[in-house]
């Protein structure tokens, strides 16, 4: 009897030290897991908040270079004076379809609306009572979330149009609104988190079914109101209609830095009080049965947690990288000026998306197949520095049939990736790839218009490299932006082509045409004064006779060389008039800077020092000049400064060549 006494008290001891045990190992997992899952959400909505940051400074930057390109538009500008409004809104309409606009508006110098996109019949009424309107009716462009009575909150750009002498006559809104779902839908997306915009304590934008604060948990709508309307941050656990949701509120400010609204970044608690339940009845099991089994369960499980917690935050973190590197990208190609060659800000931010993914090399190929290989047309590689001494850009790769090379190209012009490691794949793209020498490579097609343009490759040459679904989506709409870039890039080389003289490469008679009537239009709004020469090679015809057609044709490049070093200013251009014969456009050029730079033309004519021993002046070639200068009117062409720069032209050629004449213009 005293035995089974002594069993059942050891049982019980047994049994009670385990209760005790489990329990408190269960109180201090509890407590271990939900201290970390508090500073995992508020870590995750940190991330978040600066994803949505991200991506309102990206959509400020759009609307301020879609402004930008608009008050850049000769046409636009041009049809804004004219009062042209059938061209206003074509060029508005077709800005807003580019960039994604939700609206537009066109407003004279006084505040009155020429013009809305969004309501193309509501035009004529005031908006001077508005203070970005009239900050931008003062000269100042302005980029900001700001209030109105068009939209409750918006994202835009305010800038003003104006002369070539700085006078401000209108200025154009444009931007996106926040006031819709799919605003709040956009952030969601990239921030992976719900999104609420409030103006005041009503919500105008949201990713959750019912938004209002009516429900706010622990802190009434007031109390919050109260707290990020005066500048501070909300953050705690708000329970909504359907959801409660871990939260951060902070305030909305306009250019003015007055509070107008409030944005919610949060978290969903669903997933994480799932966690908790199961958590708990497991416990609870453990406690049932042993100590050993509990602490080990107890252990693994919030080992387990903390794993999933980790590579949780560290998807986020990686994605986060990778969006900082495209939004280094996107500002960048931005930022690329019409003149500017491309290769070398398409290779930066490559650098960017390489760097920030840790591969080893990035390319960008525009592709064409034939038959048994793919020829990269144009590349753009990135490589670091381990693969710039182990591997060489690839011009193209080839297979050893044509039907492998094929079935490789249908895959692309599917849209489907290729990735992983090399030696993994299918055989015949194993024998395509491995001549670029990569362990493992992510190649997403690029289409251009429906059709596949070309490639992006992101390549490791040592290690295997994992790109995941949600990584090759980010990379697919940046190398979409990249190849936009190279495509405008090579249709403005293009189009320049056609107004190019095929022996000089200066401009020709066709730019000279069309652009003089633009040049006077604008000079006479403005009343501004112009200077034309036309200038002809003295006894071309002999030079020619003399040294042959060859040796002219090379004195007609020298020339245009040197006349093309005599104008310095962005505005003045040279053309070749036809033959030897030359034209310079000055505008905004008087007597004085007209003389000073047919001087200057003529002493480099010297100074180029070419022999023409057939001349009857020199024996170097020479050049005689006919300048005239006037101020523009509204009644004024360009004929009559041609006329009179050609008049002036032969009375240097009768008054012994090598020599400018100068006339005035006066138009009644």
């Amino acid at each position: 009897m005293k035995k089974i006494g002594i069993r059942i008290k050891v049982m019980a001891s047994v049994i009670l030290l385990s209760l005790f045990c489990g329990i408190s190992v269960l109180i201090s997992s509890m407590y271990f897991y939900d201290t970390r899952l508090s500073t995992s959400m508020s870590e995750r909505i940190d991330n978040s908040k600066s994803v949505v940051e991200i991506e309102i400074e990206n959509i400020s930057v759009t609307t301020r270079a879609s402004a930008t390109r608009l008050t850049d538009n000769l046409d636009f500008i041009e049809a804004f004076f004219e009062h042209d409004y059938n061209t206003l809104v074509e060029i508005m309409l077709a800005e807003k379809q580019l960039s994604g606009l939700d609206y537009g508006i066109v407003v004279d110098v006084e505040g009155n609306v020429l013009l809305r996109t969004h309501d193309i019949d509501n035009v004529g009424d005031n908006l001077s009572d508005q203070s970005e309107i009239n900050t931008a009716l003062a000269g100042e462009t302005v980029t900001a979330i700001t209030p109105g009575a068009l939209e409750p909150l918006r994202i835009s750009t305010s800038m003003p149009i104006t002369d070539d002498e700085g006078n401000v006559f209108g200025m154009i809104s444009i931007g996106y609104s926040m006031n819709q779902r799919q605003f709040a839908l956009s952030l969601q997306e990239s921030a992976g988190s719900e999104i609420t915009i409030f103006e005041g304590s009503t919500s105008i934008s949201s990713t959750l079914r019912f938004p209002a604060l009516s429900n706010a948990g622990t802190a009434t709508q007031n109390e919050i109101l109260e707290i990020v309307m005066n500048g501070g941050t909300y953050e705690g656990q708000l329970s909504f209609i359907d959801t409660t949701i871990f939260s951060r509120i902070t305030p909305i400010y306009d250019n003015n830095f007055n509070i107008v609204g409030m944005m919610l970044v949060g978290v969903s608690s669903a997933e994480a009080e799932s966690q908790m339940f199961f958590f708990l009845l497991r416990g609870a099991l453990i406690i049932l049965t042993v100590l050993i089994i509990s602490i080990i369960v107890s252990h693994l499980t919030c080992k387990g947690i903390e794993n999933r917690l980790d590579t949780m935050i560290e998807s986020i973190a990686k994605r986060d990288t990778l969006l900082e590197a495209v939004n280094e990208a996107s500002i960048i190609l931005l930022e690329i000026d019409e003149e500017e060659e491309i290769r070398e800000p398409i290779i930066a931010g490559l650098e960017f998306l390489g760097k920030s993914l840790e591969v080893d090399r990035v390319h960008l190929w525009q592709s064409k197949e034939d038959e048994k290989e793919i020829t990269f047309t144009r590349e753009y590689s990135w490589l670091n520095d381990y693969a710039k001494h182990r591997s060489n850009i690839p011009k193209k790769i080839r297979a050893s049939n044509e039907k492998d090379a094929q079935d490789l190209m249908a895959v692309f012009r599917s849209g489907d990736v290729v990735s992983g490691t090399i030696t993994e794949m299918p055989s015949n793209y194993r024998e395509i790839l491995k001549p670029l020498s990569a362990k493992s490579m992510t190649i997403i097609p690029v289409f251009m218009d429906g059709q596949l343009w070309g490639l992006f490759s992101i390549d490791s040459l040592m290690q295997d490299q994992i790109i995941t679904e949600e990584e090759i989506t980010i990379l697919r709409s940046v190398s979409l932006m990249m190849a936009n870039v190279v495509k405008r890039y090579l249709m403005k080389i293009e189009n320049k082509k056609v107004y190019l003289d095929g022996l000089t490469g200066i401009y020709n008679r066709r730019y000279f045409d069309e652009t003089m009537v633009k040049v006077i239009g604008s000079l006479a709004r403005a009343g501004g004064e112009l200077s034309v020469m036309m200038i002809d090679i003295d006894y071309f015809k002999k030079y020619n006779d003399t040294y042959g057609h060859d040796a002219g044709d090379v004195c007609l490049i020298k020339i245009a060389e040197v006349l093309s070093k005599c104008v310095m200013r962005t505005e003045d251009f040279v053309a070749r008039y036809g033959g030897e014969e030359f034209v310079v456009v000055l505008p905004n050029t008087d007597e004085a800077g007209a003389i000073a730079i047919a001087e200057k033309i003529i002493e480099s004519i010297h100074a180029s020092n070419i022999e023409h021993k057939a001349s009857e002046v020199s024996t170097h070639i020479t050049a005689s000049i006919g300048v005239a200068t006037g101020k523009v009117t509204e009644f004024s062409a360009a004929d009559p400064f041609i006329k009179r720069a050609d008049e002036m032209l032969y009375k240097s050629k009768q008054n012994g060549r090598d020599q400018y004449t100068f006339s005035a213009i006066e138009f009644d």
